[in-house]
């Protein structure tokens, strides 16, 4: 806008100067005509000034969005590999709970193989054991008959002797 303004300064300066020497009546050849070449002169470096200025602010405030762009993309680059990491990291716990169920169902299982191998062992102990109570029954039983059958024959022969 700055220097829009002092270009429309500076046409007026000029038509100022084509002027000049209608409106002096010519008194003095070349003097209005070079006043009006020394204001456009100056207009002109005045407009030079602000439009170097104004590149110089823009310079400035395209550096500064640069930077903000760079610090922006650095902490977005940032974020995204704490997320990263963070998705790693549940990962890893996902895959050690999975882990440790898989662990866990096999301890199960394997106690559950041992309760049942125990119960069996159990019951072939209990077996046994019958067999043998029922054979030392049985064995016991005979020597009870033939004990009795003993006493029986010592007591018949005691009657005939007597």
């Amino acid at each position: 806008e700055e220097v829009a303004r002092v270009l429309r300064d500076a046409g007026t300066a000029r038509a100022a100067v084509r002027a000049a020497p209608a409106q002096a009546g010519a008194q003095v050849p070349g003097q209005a005509e070079a006043e009006g070449e020394r204001r456009v002169e100056e207009a002109r470096r005045e407009a030079a000034a602000i439009k170097d200025a104004a590149e110089s602010e823009r310079e400035k405030m395209l550096e500064g969005a640069r930077r903000l762009v760079e610090a922006t993309r650095r902490e977005a680059a940032a974020v995204l590999e704490a997320a990263r990491e963070a998705a790693a990291s549940a990962e890893r716990a996902r895959l050690e709970a999975e882990q440790a169920r898989v662990e866990s169902r096999q301890l199960l299982d394997a106690a559950r193989m041992e309760a049942e191998q125990a119960r069996l062992e159990g019951a072939r102990e209990a077996s046994a054991i019958k067999e043998a109570a029922a054979r030392e029954s049985g064995r016991l039983l005979d020597a009870a008959r033939m004990a009795a059958e003993e006493t029986t024959r010592v007591r018949e022969s005691a009657e005939r002797e007597s």
